[in-house]
């Protein structure tokens, strides 16, 4: 699956709201998301690296969330990604933290400088991208994970009874 194809098939599975309320929604998802793969992380065995894998698919669901309601097109933001070495977590967090903050200064009046929201999606899509690799899964894996499980979870698009009830196992 391309970046394209994803952030299509994402989009598909998006709250509707519209580009503020969608850019906040991305912003602290981004955030929350970013923590469950930490969390994640924690822990051991087969079936901690599928949960890791699958939260790190839903960072890039956030991601592509924010390029939609942007209007970005992701794979133009991330195309010259390389995956980043697996380091400290808090340096993750850190690009994550940055992005936020280029969005909060828009609240006081300071007009969103794009080059800087690209490069900090561009890293924090290499970290996920480094955080997969050293699970042993190619970012297209990690992406096709994340769409499979949208799909199941919204078969018919977004909705907030199937995101507030979910079936057993889904993460």
């Amino acid at each position: 699956m391309t970046n394209s194809e994803y952030q299509v098939e994402a989009a598909r599975t998006m709250p509707t709201y519209n580009s503020i309320e969608a850019r906040t929604h991305a912003l602290l998802g981004l955030v929350a998301e970013a923590a469950e793969v930490y969390d994640a992380m924690q822990d051991s065995g087969a079936a901690a690296v599928r949960h890791t894998v699958l939260e790190c698919g839903d960072v890039c669901w956030m991601i592509a969330e924010l390029c939609t309601a942007e209007g970005l097109d992701l794979f133009s933001v991330v195309r010259a990604t390389t995956p980043a070495k697996m380091g400290d977590w808090l340096e993750i967090m850190g690009h994550v933290a940055k992005l936020c903050g280029i969005y909060q200064k828009a609240y006081q009046g300071h007009t969103i400088d794009y080059v800087q929201v690209g490069d900090a999606v561009r890293t924090i899509w290499a970290d996920v991208a480094g955080i997969a690799e050293c699970l042993g899964a190619t970012m297209g894996e990690v992406l096709d994970a994340n769409i499979r499980k949208l799909r199941a979870r919204y078969p018919e698009g977004f909705s907030a009874e199937n995101s507030m009830h979910r079936k057993a196992g889904d993460l």
